[in-house]
């Protein structure tokens, strides 16, 4: 507790020591002064790590009082599941250390019956009713995915630790899920995470979401899912959203609030507007106009490879046939303004792949500027030439 001692300084904190009955005096208090003691709890009845706790044991206004704190009551930590626990996660690596000689036997390629007998000690984790013996199965098994094994034996075992009390291993069955393979049911559980207290465990939610409707993300309950996983308070939470979008068919709601996130400043050029860059929009399965015509606005970025290069490089796939010619003029622009370089290249490739009779025109003009290159003029009269005739 906090103590206001005789010269005027406050202790925070600190120790003293008790006798064989656990009594123990405060010397040299200010007389007066309040003394609040409490009881520190950083774990579990299980004894896992959670959120500090700070308990008020009592308060005492008169140095020199016995207070009997054995006979005052003490609460119940409460359950990780209910309260918003943002805590870290518990140190991995020292359960993959752990887990190090069933992963050493699983992987050596000498012996079948002793890779059998460590799959079949992960298995024993997994449906083991220990908390540290699950987190190691379920570290094991998501380390084991290249082994060859019957995995979906395990599904069975790891659908009940998405419920666990403890936030680390809800996560880690999530991840642990996709490995055994999504089935029937499970899509349920895992929007569940989406709402879950902890954000470590929210932060491990869409990846699964997006593996079990096929990376399909426009039709509820998996949008909602996402949605809500996009509008989380915590950053990270976000941000492992977003990396899990690669590829995926978004639904209007979805791409709107990824082209939102786009635009957000950020002190870090690889923040999170970035990632809605890199792994979301670029990478969007089914662009609207309105993805189009963002990827489009950062052509003239400065930075040519990492940002105008990469959302070139994503108008190359995902365009509906309406806005294929939108993509081209963009980037007849780029090749006016542009010398040679990445987004250059890039830009041949996408007027190469989307032009038509209305870009004759802007073609034209552009091989009529003088001192163009030479391998880029070639690519120019090709393209012409391969135009259906038209205006």
């Amino acid at each position: 507790g906090s103590t206001h001692y005789e010269d005027g300084k406050i202790q925070f904190g600190g120790t003293v020591t008790t006798d064989d009955q656990g009594a123990f005096t405060l010397q040299s208090l200010a007389p007066g002064a309040d003394v609040e003691l409490w009881l520190v709890v950083d774990r579990d009845a299980n004894g896992i790590v959670q959120r500090k706790q700070w308990l008020t044991l009592v308060r005492a206004d008169r140095p020199g009082e016995v207070v009997e704190l054995g006979d005052l009551p003490v609460e119940p930590f409460p359950d990780p599941v209910a309260s918003a626990d943002t805590a870290p996660p518990v140190d991995l690596n020292e359960v993959r250390a752990a887990v190090k000689p069933w992963l050493d036997e699983a992987f050596q390629i000498d012996d079948a019956a002793r890779r059998d007998a460590a799959i079949e000690q992960v298995r024993s984790a997994l449906a083991s009713q220990d908390v540290s013996e699950q987190r190691k199965g379920l570290v094991a098994f998501t380390a084991m995915a290249e082994i060859q094994f019957d995995k979906a034996a395990c599904h069975d075992l790891i659908v009940p630790l998405l419920s666990s009390a403890v936030a680390d291993v809800r996560a880690l069955a999530a991840q642990s899920l996709v490995i055994s393979g999504i089935r029937d049911g499970d899509l349920e559980r895992l929007n569940t995470l989406a709402g879950d207290s902890n954000s470590h465990a929210r932060e491990q939610a869409a990846f699964p979401i997006v593996t079990a409707v096929q990376r399909d993300l426009t039709g509820a309950p998996a949008k909602d899912a996402i949605l809500k996983l996009l509008n989380d308070s915590e950053e990270s939470v976000r941000t492992e959203t977003i990396h899990s979008l690669w590829g995926a068919k978004l639904s209007p709601e979805i791409e709107a609030r990824i082209i939102e996130i786009s635009r957000k400043q950020s002190q870090f050029s690889d923040g999170e507007p970035y990632q809605a860059l890199y792994y979301a929009l670029s990478t969007q399965a089914n662009k609207s106009e309105a993805s189009v015509k963002r990827l489009i606005e950062y052509l003239a970025h400065t930075d040519t490879l990492n940002v105008a290069g990469r959302a070139a490089w994503g108008l190359g796939a995902g365009v509906a046939p309406e806005q294929r010619s939108l993509v081209a003029d963009a980037m007849l622009k780029v090749l006016s303004a542009r010398s040679t370089g990445h987004l250059s290249n890039e830009a041949l490739a996408r007027l190469k792949q989307y032009a038509g009779a209305e870009q004759r025109e802007g073609i034209r003009t552009l091989l009529e500027k003088p001192g163009i290159d030479t391998k880029l003029r070639t690519e120019l009269e090709a393209i012409a030439a391969s135009l259906p005739e038209g205006r």
